[in-house]
């Protein structure tokens, strides 16, 4: 019984939400994606400019997918304090969108449209 809560506490990761925005980090990003069927992810600055603007409209969006039981989720990344997700998916602007799905194996697709 010991070693079976042990796992369970090793096994967990915690993810918080900031207006239906899952907050990633590091240490729960893989985790937490392999749960959903869909995810668009954003990598962010805090200090840039045209992310301060998307967060109300991702917030917005958030709340109504959440609301409307929708299986995609959005989730967030600061990209100044995860610097080695910033790197493994090759961040070089601010915001960068990213959606993945279950059906797709988790393949990144980058948002390519204008900021």
């Amino acid at each position: 019984l010991v070693l079976f809560i042990a796992l369970l506490i090793v096994g967990s990761y915690a993810v918080t939400q900031e207006d239906s925005v899952y907050v990633l980090e590091t240490s729960n990003f893989s985790e937490w994606l392999v749960e959903q069927e869909f995810a668009l992810v954003e990598f962010y600055a805090p200090w840039c400019g045209h992310c301060k603007n998307l967060a109300p409209h991702f917030a917005k969006t958030a709340q109504d997918l959440e609301a409307s039981g929708s299986p995609a989720k959005l989730a967030k990344v600061d990209a100044t304090e995860n610097s080695e997700l910033a790197d493994q998916f090759q961040i070089r602007g601010y915001p960068t969108l990213f959606w993945f799905t279950k059906g797709n194996n988790y393949q990144p697709q980058e948002y390519n449209g204008p900021r």
